[in-house]
């Protein structure tokens, strides 16, 4: 496991949020609750989920609205580790579903920073046990005001103005 000092701090705010009383707010914690994160630092998060009947469709396949939730959470926090990250939200996202994931697999998450700044653009891909991509992600965020920066730290105990 690799984590920066900020990345380490970001992933206990999040595990603390996702264990506490904010029982309202699904965003990250459906995300969070249940992905184990590998690495986490400047941008870049690996971690790991499996595939359980609430992620499912019908079919018993991985639910596309819970891939893309999955992609945009994970985008979004490992935006937030880089030492200029901020919190901010998304402009636009692009998926390409490639090949479904049954329930039970064990599927990889991996996002890289394509573009920083105040106008971020990241990657996430899925892949499945056997290494296939699942699914791809390019997913756009405008950073918020400083005033904005707040709600990490009311919700998550998380200052992103410390390094």
């Amino acid at each position: 496991m690799t984590y920066s000092a900020r990345g380490t701090r970001l992933l206990k705010a999040l595990e603390n949020y996702c264990n506490g009383n904010k029982a309202h707010y699904s965003d990250s914690r459906m995300v969070f609750s249940k992905l184990k994160t590998a690495h986490l630092t400047e941008g870049c998060l690996k971690g790991s989920f499996v595939v359980d009947p609430s992620m499912c469709n019908i079919g018993d396949t991985l639910h596309g609205g819970y891939m893309a939730s999955v992609m945009d959470a994970v985008s979004l926090y490992a935006l937030i580790s880089r030492s200029d990250g901020r919190l901010g939200w998304t402009t636009n996202m692009n998926i390409s579903y490639l090949k479904p994931a049954r329930l039970g697999d064990t599927i990889t998450v991996e996002s890289n920073l394509l573009k920083g700044g105040a106008s971020s653009v990241m990657e996430v891909i899925l892949h499945d046990g056997e290494g296939a991509p699942v699914a791809k992600s390019t997913t756009s965020f405008i950073s918020g005001s400083d005033k904005f920066q707040k709600i990490l730290k009311d919700n998550l105990d998380f200052d992103v103005f410390e390094n």
